[in-house]
């Protein structure tokens, strides 16, 4: 294998640091995304047990709607954390090999 030179080893750090910096902004979406998916749950409970009468399917549809739109996005969100995560490892191993 090739030296990495100055300026290209450099870029990598680079691009190891924002992807660390963007892996961590998905964490605070993945936290935002679990309680926009636990309000959903409980929207959807209170519509189905105690709403008042012309709020209940409203309630429970739009909970509903929420809690499994949410849980779509956490599934994704956590699936670029750890492709990210596998990217910044991937760079960090070539450059200690170099």
């Amino acid at each position: 294998m090739r030296m990495v030179e100055g300026n290209s080893r450099q870029a990598l750090l680079t691009e190891a640091a924002m992807q660390t910096r963007m892996i961590r902004n998905l964490e605070r979406w993945l936290k935002l995304l679990t309680a926009f998916s636990g309000l959903g749950i409980l929207l959807a409970w209170w519509g189905a047990n105690s709403a008042p009468p012309g709020m209940q399917l409203a309630a429970e549809v739009v909970g509903t709607f929420l809690a499994v739109l949410s849980m779509l996005a956490v599934f994704i969100v956590n699936k670029g954390i750890g492709n990210g995560r596998g990217n910044v490892a991937k760079i960090l191993d070539f450059l200690e090999k170099n």
